[in-house]
């Protein structure tokens, strides 16, 4: 598990992104298309922040 803990403010930011299915103070879940989406494309050799997944991920 992670040591990070998101605060209020970062919890209710991740909760209005459609990639996240769920988000609590130290744990994020992220919604089946997106990982599988994620997953094809770091397959395809793209590293996550040249993905259009990975740059869209953090606009909401």
């Amino acid at each position: 598990m992670s040591k990070i803990t998101f605060s209020t403010k970062e919890i209710k930011i991740l909760q209005k992104n459609p990639n996240v299915q769920r988000v609590c103070e130290r744990a994020i879940t992220y919604t089946d298309a997106f990982k599988n989406k994620f997953m094809d494309e770091s397959m395809a050799g793209k590293l996550p922040l040249q993905s259009n997944l990975g740059k869209s991920f953090f606009h909401y």
